[in-house]
C-alpha cells in the first residue's frame, strides 16, 4: 500500500513543510492527528512559531517522531500536489510572478532555492487545476474569474460574420 499524506500544499525541500501563503490542506486523518497531539500545551510549545505554516510543519514533524508507529503507519507528512504534466497547483507567489518569472531576489530565492520541484515559469508552470496563488487581492480574483469563466474563447466564425 502507498502511504497516505496528511498535508498538501506547495512543497519545500524540507520534507515536512509547505507554504502557508498559497494555502494548504489537511486531510481528515491529518487534522485528527494534529488535534490529538497539539491539545497538550507542552507539545504545542515544542513546535510553536510566529509563522503558522512553519508551526504546522514542525508540529507534524514532531508528531511523526513521538506518535506510536501504529498511528502513523501508512502515513507520510506531505502529499504530491503537482499535476500529471508537472505543473504546480499551489503557488507561493502571485500569478504574475509564476507567469512572468521572479523579478527580485526574495521571490527568486523562494522559487529557485527552496522549492521541492523544479519550477518553470510562464504557461508551463501553472496547472489547469490550480488551487491557489499567494498575495492575490480581491480585484485580481475578479479578473481571473472573468478570464477563466466569462470571456468567450476566440471563435473564427463569429469574427468572419462581423467583418
Amino acid at each position: 500500500r502507498r502511504p497516505k499524506p496528511v498535508l498538501y500544499g506547495y512543497r519545500f525541500r524540507e520534507d515536512y513543510y509547505v507554504s502557508g501563503g498559497g494555502g494548504y490542506v489537511l486531510t481528515r486523518k491529518g487534522l485528527n492527528l494534529f488535534g490529538s497531539y497539539i491539545n497538550n500545551d507542552s507539545r504545542y510549545f515544542e513546535c510553536k512559531s510566529p509563522m503558522e505554516d512553519i508551526m504546522v510543519g514542525s508540529c507534524f514533524k514532531r508528531i511523526f517522531e513521538i506518535a506510536p508507529k501504529d498511528e502513523t503507519k501508512d502515513l507520510i507528512t506531505v502529499g504530491e500536489t503537482i499535476d500529471d504534466e508537472g505543473r504546480e497547483r499551489f503557488h507561493p507567489q502571485p500569478f504574475r510572478v509564476h507567469f512572468n518569472g521572479p523579478l527580485n531576489k526574495i521571490a527568486r530565492y523562494w522559487i529557485y532555492d527552496k522549492a521541492f520541484h523544479h519550477n518553470l515559469f510562464g504557461y508551463e508552470s501553472i496547472s489547469k487545476t490550480t488551487i491557489s496563488f499567494h498575495y492575490t487581492q480581491p480585484e485580481d480574483m475578479y479578473q481571473m474569474d472573468s478570464l477563466l469563466y466569462h470571456i468567450r474563447e476566440f471563435d473564427k466564425e463569429v469574427c468572419l460574420s462581423h467583418s
